[in-house]
């Protein structure tokens, strides 16, 4: 598709192990140097030296990589005793000795794969290649089993993230041909003592080994599976349903209904907005989990979604707005990605009930892990996310980090607890700065406005509501997601829970003469809490009478009408809604990834973009 472009070769560990005179594992297997390759290789491993070779294609192009590459602008030559060394190797390679060196190295790789085999440690891919990769998936099991080694004398290194994904962790070590068949069964029969202590010490098995790398998983582990099923089925009971129409309400809602818009009937909200729709961004799954101890109270509990995702969700709003401009003109899904994650795209809070007063809440927990991999391979999902943790819980930080997920910050989150039993007692309760904001831009403006609360509104009202919402959407690339579907505000229109609130300029301000909203305020009441989903403004209004704000304001003050205690005003917009006395925090979240590339992308686009503003 591209054929001006170069593509270049890696054969570090081909480099002096495969090939004539040790010309490595691509030369060997290429009859030819490709016009458009470019051959690098280390002097630092096999070859037993230091520094490093690029081989070009021609001279031009070896000439410009001189002179341009950032890395070999500041880099010197090998240093003398290096030099001599490398000299020293090259003469070996360009004799009949490289040949004999070869063999006897052979020979090693050939036994350390037969043990490994024989001993029933799981190799993730079996090669001629020195270098052997164990897969253990999560980071404590491999820290364990190296300082298991290191004790023991042998020292292994790990395979982790990012260099591969977190939940694809191995311990990895070399062969030389200096090893002799003695050291090489001492070391690995020392592994296979340590696997099974190690696995048990950190609660995983050998079957979830396998399933983390899509291995085939040998017979006697199958029957590992079936026992550890047995034991887990014992210690606690697990509830898996699909609806929430078959989970208890009233349970429910004692465990999680007061946390965010995710009560028993806000779920069935959602069940019935997110299904049977045209887009695949606005359908998604839905499943439910209660874990139960032995004496049938719940240890944990939550609902989990499957839906598509930007990945640029939380990304600057500058690279959102590159990545938009791509998917209007070339692609709409482009880095987009399937996810199973707890909680929903349109909900806020800790959706996660946990008994951290019981001593099964670890095991209830990794249930709950192995659930999200079962969907997450169900579903085809590049992620699974764990959101809305508090950023200063060290013990469940480091709990999710050995088991195999990176930690990500969330947008800061809003909320306020209603201590105050009259507007003038709210107001003595702000700051002097955001007292003078209240009276310059909202208070002074309020007497400009129709407040309603709207009743049986018209399929054109809905309209006007959704036209309204688009245009915050459309400027909105802080919390980047997909648009929601019309749906949706038909179904809150005719909710009980669901409170839509209007303003609208008094006629002697209005200057279009069609008594519009100029802003639509969407909340679900719960029975204690008010919750704050989204907006939907006319900016041409925006600058002069301040409805965004004026419309904050509203929510507080209706909140307090309806004697509810607390208001949750989700993410994004900090600034203003702490000026009306929201109390911020930023909670994290926990992920998994198969697949780093578009983070990668993502990533670099965001470099890219600071080196043109450090430039600038």
């Amino acid at each position: 598709k591209y054929p001006e472009l170069y593509y270049y070769v890696d054969d570090a560990h081909g480099m002096s192990v495969f090939g004539k005179h040790g010309n490595g594992y691509v030369l060997s297997q290429q009859p030819y140097f490709h016009e458009r390759m470019i051959l690098t290789t280390s002097l630092a491993k096999a070859f037993a030296t230091g520094g490093s070779v690029l081989v070009f294609p021609n001279k031009e192009l070896a000439r410009k990589v001189r002179t341009c590459a950032g890395s070999l602008v500041t880099s010197g030559p090998m240093q003398p005793a290096t030099l001599g060394a490398a000299i020293a190797s090259a003469k070996i390679h360009l004799s009949d000795e490289i040949c004999v060196m070869q063999d006897e190295l052979h020979e090693n790789i050939k036994y350390a794969n037969l043990l490994i085999k024989k001993l029933g440690l799981p190799l993730v891919s079996e090669s001629n290649s020195p270098v052997f990769f164990i897969g253990v998936s999560l980071p404590k099991l491999g820290y364990n089993i190296i300082k298991r080694m290191l004790d023991d004398g042998y020292y292994l290194n790990h395979g982790i993230f990012p260099g591969v994904p977190i939940k694809n962790t191995g311990v990895r070590f070399t062969i030389t041909r200096l090893h002799t068949f003695s050291q090489i069964e001492d070391m690995l029969e020392r592994m296979a003592y340590h696997f099974p202590h190690a696995l048990e010490e950190e609660s995983f098995s050998m079957q979830q080994i396998y399933k983390a790398f899509k291995m085939p998983v040998p017979e006697e582990q199958q029957i590992e599976k079936s026992v550890q099923s047995l034991i887990n089925q014992i210690n606690l009971k697990v509830e898996h349903h699909n609806t929430i129409s078959d989970v208890n309400k009233v349970e429910w809602n004692n465990l999680l209904g007061e946390r965010g818009s995710f009560d028993w009937d806000g779920l069935k909200f959602l069940e019935d907005s997110f299904s049977k729709n045209e887009l695949q961004e606005n359908n998604w799954d839905f499943d439910y989990l209660i874990i139960r101890d032995n004496y049938n109270k719940p240890v944990l509990a939550t609902f989990l979604t499957t839906a598509l995702w930007k990945d640029d969700m939380l990304s600057p709003a500058s690279i959102s707005e590159q990545i938009e401009a791509i998917r209007a003109t070339e692609d709409p899904y482009y880095l987009t990605s399937k996810v199973v994650f707890i909680g929903s795209l349109l909900t806020t809070g800790n959706h996660l009930y946990l008994d951290r007063t019981s001593s099964m809440w670890k095991d209830a927990m990794q249930i709950l892990f192995e659930k999200l991999s079962e969907l997450q391979e169900k579903s085809n999902a590049g992620a699974v996310l764990l959101r809305d943790f508090d950023s200063g819980d060290d013990e469940m930080d480091a709990f999710l980090v050995d088991n195999g997920y990176y930690k990500i910050n969330m947008l800061d989150n809003h909320s306020i607890d209603v201590t105050w039993n009259s507007e003038q007692k709210y107001i003595e309760e702000l700051s002097a700065k955001s007292r003078k904001h209240l009276r310059q831009d909202i208070l002074r403006n309020s007497s400009k406005y129709e407040i309603t609360v709207e009743k049986n509104p018209t399929p054109a009202d809905i309209h006007d509501w959704y036209n309204l919402y688009l245009n915050v959407k459309e400027r909105s690339l802080e919390l980047n997601t997909f648009t929601l579907p019309l749906k949706v505000f038909k179904n809150m229109a005719r909710h009980e829970q669901w409170e839509i609130m209007t303003l609208k300029l008094k006629p002697e301000f209005d200057t279009r003469n069609e008594r519009k909203p100029i802003a639509v305020m969407f909340t679900y009441h719960t029975v204690e809490n008010s919750n704050f989903m989204t907006i939907g403004i006319d900016y041409s209004f925006q600058k002069e009478f301040m409805c965004y704000r004026q419309a904050l304001y509203q929510v507080i003050m209706q909140a307090k009408k309806l004697n509810l205690k607390k208001i949750n005003l989700g993410f994004a917009a900090s600034f203003e809604k702490q000026k009306l006395g929201a109390q911020v925090f930023t909670p994290v979240a926990y992920m998994q990834t198969k697949d780093h590339y578009n983070m990668e992308t993502i990533g670099n686009m965001s470099a890219i973009t600071n080196l043109k503003s450090t430039v600038a």
